[in-house]
């Protein structure tokens, strides 16, 4: 089924207009189903109270007119009625490219990992708040008008999550619960995201088969350069035997780290990917006959940077950024709409954004310069947003799905002038009174040292660009 997300604009703009007098007068539920084959069975259910009839009807034909196949059934919850739509898709791919996108409420971005022995997908949702309960009055009106508004996700895989930040995970990780209330009664944003395997399991039992054979071929060889009478002969088969073994050897060598090693998933392997919209990209000026800005190189990265920041739900103007420095990611200066600065990491590799508040003492750490050989520090706060509960999980703290990691990091300099990461080490709690913690993950790692090694960079940039810091 096509941009079912999108139907929480109907969702969010139906309860300000008309649930200002209601409790519970709506439920939304979404099911998606991974198959063994790739293939997906999507189910969603929408039921309102009477008064909200015509409009739930509205959306109705507004599914059908976008998804000519999808099937729909009358259905009952209690004294609310609404409609089951019930769709297929035949792969993870065809579904990402149906769905990705970016509208008022959602950003939308899968990934894929291809391999012999299993396909990995990464989803990453972005449900972002209702931006209409911004202010103390609408909170206090939405806590007590709109408390019992249901609105969930459920993600039911065949195989157990790698990966994930669900609200709650049952059936051996492979059901995975979100409760999406709270971004349409409130203004916080919150993330889907899970990262899972689909197993070829003919391609798993082809290569055991190989390897069985082969070991038995080892075997057969061994025996009989035993049993040989001729020296020769015995050669022979002892040859056939070391090479039989050694095939097996490499090929299950090979195959176990293909099995367990981490799937890497960055920007290459995106399968559908939310477009950028132009009021994201462009100042907006009350002129009709304003001309474009002409692009330098330096404001070009600027826009390239706050384009591919808005898209992963940073907000603000980037002032500064290394972007194109490094082709791992890059660092900018983001002035938040509220007028407050951060430092934003964005590891384009794994696909992660990291926000640090702006410090001048950070922004320029690099100014103290080790001493001979030695190592030099820095201790910093980076949060990483919607993280997901992994090996680093009891480090630093969590703020809803966001994660704190407190950093103290050394570095030094190479004969080159450029910064050479040194150890990391973390703690518990957002400042925590010691540092004695390791980093356990390779992406968390992987961020950090991005943030150390392009801070020359964004330095320069910020020169260039004559920002003035507060």
């Amino acid at each position: 089924m096509k941009k079912l997300f999108n139907q929480r604009i109907f969702l969010i703009c139906l309860l300000v207009t008309l649930c200002c007098a209601l409790t519970g007068c709506f439920h939304m539920s979404m099911n998606i189903t991974v198959k063994e084959d790739g293939s997906m069975h999507n189910e969603m259910i929408a039921v309102g109270a009477e008064i909200m009839k015509d409009d739930i009807e509205e959306l109705r034909q507004d599914i059908i007119k976008n998804n000519k196949d999808v099937k729909v059934e009358p259905y009952k919850d209690g004294e609310m009625s609404g409609y089951k739509f019930v769709g297929d898709v035949s792969s993870i791919e065809e579904y990402a490219k149906n769905n990705s996108g970016e509208d008022k409420t959602t950003t939308q971005e899968y990934r894929a990992v291809k391999g012999w022995f299993y396909d990995a997908y990464s989803f990453n949702i972005l449900n972002k708040g209702n931006k209409e309960m911004n202010n103390s009055e609408d909170k206090e009106m939405a806590k007590a008008m709109l408390s019992d508004i249901k609105f969930d996700y459920t993600l039911n895989l065949p195989y157990a999550a790698d990966m994930h930040n669900a609200d709650s995970a049952t059936n051996g990780n492979k059901t995975l619960y979100w409760n999406l209330a709270e971004t349409v009664t409130s203004s916080s944003d919150k993330s889907i995201r899970a990262e899972f395997k689909i197993w070829h399991k003919g391609h798993v039992f082809m290569t055991v088969a190989v390897i069985i054979v082969l070991l038995l071929i080892a075997f057969t060889y061994f025996n009989k350069s035993k049993n040989a009478n001729d020296i020769n002969e015995a050669k022979k088969y002892k040859n056939w035997d070391s090479i039989a073994l050694l095939l097996a050897v490499i090929l299950g060598g090979m195959s176990g780290y293909m099995m367990f090693s981490t799937p890497k998933f960055s920007d290459n392997t995106i399968i559908g990917k939310a477009p950028v919209t132009q009021a994201a990209t462009v100042n907006n000026t009350t002129s009709a006959t304003a001309q474009p800005a002409q692009q330098t190189p330096s404001n070009s990265a600027v826009a390239k940077a706050e384009q591919e920041l808005h898209q992963k739900g940073v907000q603000g103007t980037v002032l500064a950024s290394s972007v194109g420095h490094n082709g791992s990611g890059y660092l900018s200066l983001v002035k938040t709409n509220n007028g407050q600065y951060q430092i934003v990491t964005y590891d384009t590799k794994n696909g992660r954004v990291g926000i640090t508040p702006y410090d001048r003492n950070i922004l320029y750490f690099t100014d103290k310069k080790p001493q001979g050989t030695g190592n030099e520090t820095v201790i910093f706060n980076i949060t990483i947003q919607n993280d997901i509960h992994d090996n680093d999980k009891n480090a630093g703290a969590w703020e809803g799905s966001n994660h704190n990691l407190p950093v103290y990091a050394a570095y030094k300099f190479d004969g080159g002038g450029n910064l050479v990461p040194g150890m990391l080490t973390t703690g518990k709690g957002v400042k925590p009174s010691h540092y004695q913690e390791y980093l356990y993950e390779t992406r968390n790692v992987d961020t950090i040292n991005l943030f150390l090694t392009e801070m020359m960079a964004l330095q320069k940039n910020i020169a260039d660009n004559k920002v003035t810091l507060p």
